[in-house]
């Protein structure tokens, strides 16, 4: 493992850290693997912003008294509610929420608090400023050490870093042809307020090691592509289990040809406006609609067995035909993707047609 500053913070973090979103789901047993796999490797950075009961109790078993070797990244703002994932702004909610966290993992305090999914550009508008207070008494109180705060846009981004108050920024970092300039001055605004640069969604949901049938483009060459930028302090990419641990580990030992990004770079997309990241921020579905998961398979036909993914779909506890058109998700979307023309896709795909007509109109 080779090591990073995380900014002013004064941690040392490994180059790939863990992402535990794919993790949420799964057995007590596997998220054991894969944290226990994580530390014997050396990788010293989680991050977890899942407020799910079991998935918490789940992650602090798997620590124990192995809790000191990881620095722990968790997300306030973030709640669950009818058995849905939930953003709040309420100052009371976040605090109850941050001493579930702390109790459910079995700790005293935490490395970095994240402010989580602050997308607009005016602190007053995305409603934060309780949320600062919050996070400023807990590090009075050393219930936190640091303050960070995830983003998705490039002005909230730059704006939280110019703020003075927060030393981690958690922000999107994935290769394509465009946005490296697009992000560049993210980039050189953490160097110079030396903020620790947190790169999320290396992968873009998986959609990257889609992008050729996954025959061209490995996650190697995309966490490669992460690290070539000089201001990334650490990568955290999702896993589900063990083995998805073990292709990104491969990256210590890969060579430099199959670190080479270039030509996946240059097969890719200019633009991402407007595709699904899959990360979930535009629930909660009135309609208990798990929409990342729907998109996910839909965006896998092109790619995949329809009649596996028809069966995959099937066990999707409610089906995309429960959309009611309400439009409460397009707002929360990071990405602006249309919600409802997804759902209505994924209905001709899935609920009616034998067919892919109109699937890529």
């Amino acid at each position: 493992m080779n090591y990073r500053r995380l900014g002013r913070t004064g941690f040392k973090v490994g180059e790939i850290g863990l992402g535990t979103e794919y993790l949420n789901n799964a057995s007590r047993e596997t998220i054991k693997e894969v944290i226990d796999l994580a530390i014997d490797n050396a990788i010293n950075y989680m991050d977890m912003f899942y407020a799910e009961p079991n998935f918490r109790d789940n992650i602090g078993f798997a620590l124990g008294k192995k809790r000191p070797k990881m620095i722990v990244a968790g997300h306030i703002v973030t709640s669950y509610e009818n058995v849905q994932y939930i953003v709040t702004r309420d100052k009371k909610v976040a605090e109850i929420v941050f001493y579930d966290l702390l109790s459910r993992i079995k700790t005293d305090y935490l490395d970095v608090l994240m402010i989580h999914k602050v997308d607009q550009e005016n602190f007053k508008k995305a409603k934060i400023e309780g949320l600062i207070e919050l996070a400023i008494s807990l590090k009075e109180q050393g219930k936190i050490r640091t303050i960070g705060l995830s983003c998705h846009r490039v002005p909230a981004a730059i704006n939280a870093i110019k703020s003075g108050v927060i030393d981690v920024l958690m922000f999107p970092v994935y290769l394509t042809k465009s946005l490296s300039k697009k992000y560049e001055e993210v980039y050189l605004s953490c160097e110079k307020e030396d903020i620790g640069l947190v790169a999320m969604k290396p992968f873009m949901g998986g959609k990257l090691l889609w992008e050729t049938g996954g025959n061209r483009i490995s996650p190697v060459q995309c966490l490669s592509y992460v690290l070539s930028i000089k201001q990334v302090s650490t990568v955290v990419p999702g896993v589900k289990n063990m083995d998805e641990l073990k292709e990104d580990l491969n990256y210590f030992q890969s060579s430099k040809k199959e670190k080479n990004f270039i030509e996946a770079k240059n097969i890719l997309n200019n633009s991402l406006l407007g595709e699904c990241i899959f990360c979930n921020h535009c629930l909660p579905c009135p309609s208990n609609i798990n929409i990342g998961e729907t998109i996910r398979l839909l965006e896998k036909v092109k790619y995949y067995s329809l009649e596996e993914l028809r069966e995959e779909y099937e066990k999707l506890p409610v089906k995309a035909s429960a959309c009611i058109e309400c439009g409460s998700c397009v707002p929360r979307c990071p990405m602006g993707v249309d919600i409802i023309k997804n759902m209505k896709k994924a209905v001709n795909v899935f609920e009616h047609s034998n067919t892919l007509i109109n699937y890529f109109d």
